[in-house]
């Protein structure tokens, strides 16, 4: 997120610091009130990665879990229902995706991935976008047994990423 002005003409345009160096490359600013002159840029060393695998491969590989993100749960929620994790991320799995494979259901609750804390679905993708296509990681998740919140049961799931 940056408070330079990104005006229409400069989206894709470098974000540089006061010295040159080269932060991000624009992408989107928000026009909406309350929100003047916030804007967003994709992170150099983001950018660096996909320049590196268009050279290697040709295109960007990303590895896939294969899950829609449905919601978030904060930790005032999770107090509400004494859920045993103070945050998480509801999803769904993709028909036939490694998720789906492993067992994921519609409303799991990812709490983390390889023993690291998940509290957004934006920690969720980061967390997967640097793993590698084929690593195996484990997903601990809140299952909810009867739809009861309260009788929440932990389950560590191993998933093996595929090209996404």
């Amino acid at each position: 997120q940056t408070d330079a002005a990104i005006n229409p003409g400069n989206s894709g345009g470098a974000l540089v610091n006061l010295d040159g160096r080269l932060m991000g490359i624009n992408t989107v600013k928000i026009v909406e009130a309350g929100f003047e002159g916030m804007g967003f840029s994709i992170p150099s060393n983001q950018v660096q990665k996909v320049i590196d695998q268009l050279k290697r491969h040709g295109k960007v590989i990303r590895p896939f879990l294969g899950i829609r993100i449905l919601g978030e749960i904060n930790g005032e929620q999770a107090r509400h229902f004494s859920l045993p994790s103070r945050s998480g991320v509801v999803v769904e799995p993709v028909a036939k995706s490694p998720a789906a494979k492993a067992g994921i259901k519609s409303y799991d609750i990812i709490i983390s991935i390889d023993n690291e804390d998940v509290a957004t679905g934006l920690e969720l993708q980061e967390k997967i976008a640097n793993r590698k296509v084929g690593q195996s990681i484990e997903v601990k998740l809140l299952r909810l047994v009867g739809g009861d919140l309260s009788q929440a049961q932990v389950i560590t799931v191993p998933v093996v990423l595929q090209e996404g």
